[in-house]
């Protein structure tokens, strides 16, 4: 990536026309968002005529007006239609999104909620190896042995934390609690449907289950802060059923089929519903998304990012799987230093009894 002080940058933008503005860029006087520089480079309307769409966009002579992408915008004949879907013939795969919730858009966005709140020992919060523990996890913290999971830190520009191994899954007056070998723990903060909490069945002492939980920060680059990643996975032992399986973040992959046929013991098909347009920063993209369809008989589907409940070889579920594919990523000219393009991967799962 390209790194330019901010006023030699002003003064490229000062004689590009109409510039890229900030992360966002769906009309409103002069750009917005994190990672950019603001409002000032973007005219009114997002996009203005004049401005970086137009030959060479999205479409050969297309421009947007003061709506951006909204109502009323256009690209060319037959362009984005009414409420931001696509239509026309320059994307044939137009559709009706199941849900007009695109979640996170830029690597500047929060990403769809994790559910849990992450506590380290007293005064190390979780940033460093617990006593006793050793760098490479050789006591079953980062090794996914048979010792206590102690809490290590993940060695990066802004470190992450890294908790594999048997822990005690509790039941208390707040909801589940997750707690590892050297007081570390992870608490339910009601950020997800309360029907996901996961179950104990040991309501007094709770039950010992094998945990790989992993929150890890990723550099966009020096203007653009960075983005957090969370994955947990709760098991009844290691190797054995999964009970909660849960990942968040700006940028993640999607589940693969292996992961989705050990968790539920049947494959799953995704179904596109739609492609709409995005924008993250100085980058505009088209993202679709997709349903998925589980193979149990009958078939059983899964909309995208809502709530859904199914029942497979592997038991009762709870369900939220939010599931995208980026394409036709273009840079703006002239732009710089903006958020990166992000995925909607977010997925939750919860066994709902023993």
């Amino acid at each position: 990536m390209t790194t330019l002080s901010r006023w030699t940058l002003v003064a490229l933008l000062a004689t590009a026309g109409a510039g890229c503005g900030g992360s966002t860029f769906r009309g409103g006087a002069g750009g917005s968002g994190t990672g950019g520089f603001g409002g000032g480079f973007t005219g009114t309307g997002g996009f203005a005529t004049g401005g970086f769409v137009g030959t060479g966009g999205f479409a050969t002579g297309g421009s947007i007006g003061t709506g951006g992408f909204a109502t009323g915008g256009s690209i060319g004949t037959g362009g984005f239609a009414t409420g931001g879907q696509v239509g026309g013939p320059i994307f044939p795969d137009a559709g009706t999104c199941s849900t007009q919730d695109v979640g996170p858009t830029s690597t500047t966005s929060p990403p769809r909620p994790f559910g849990w709140t992450f506590s380290g020992p007293a005064g190390t919060d979780g940033g460093a190896p617990a006593t006793g523990a050793s760098a490479d996890g050789g006591t079953g913290a980062g090794d996914g042995g048979t010792g206590p999971a102690r809490c290590l830190s993940v060695p990066a520009a802004y470190p992450g934390t890294r908790c594999v191994g048997p822990a005690t899954l509790q039941a208390s007056a707040t909801g589940p609690r997750i707690v590892f070998a050297d007081g570390s723990h992870l608490d339910w903060n009601d950020a997800l449907p309360s029907t996901m909490k996961p179950f104990v069945t040991n309501t007094a002492a709770g039950d010992t289950v094998w945990v790989d939980y992993e929150k890890k920060n990723t550099v966009v680059c020096p203007f653009c802060g960075a983005y957090t990643t969370q994955t947990l996975q709760v098991r009844d032992g290691q190797g054995q059923r999964i009970r909660f399986f849960d990942q968040q973040g700006a940028v993640l992959p999607n589940l693969t089929d292996a992961q989705v046929v050990e968790l539920f013991g049947v494959a799953a098909a995704p179904v596109q519903t739609c492609t709409i347009p995005e924008f993250a920063g100085c980058t505009t993209y088209l993202r679709s998304q997709f349903d998925h369809q589980l193979a149990t008989t009958p078939r059983q589907l899964i909309v995208d990012a809502t709530l859904s409940t199914v029942t497979a070889p592997n038991g009762h579920f709870a369900v939220i799987w939010a599931s995208s594919q980026e394409s036709y990523i273009q840079q703006q000219p002239n732009c710089f230093d903006g958020p990166g393009v992000a995925t909607d991967n977010g997925f939750v799962a919860a066994l709902l009894s023993p």
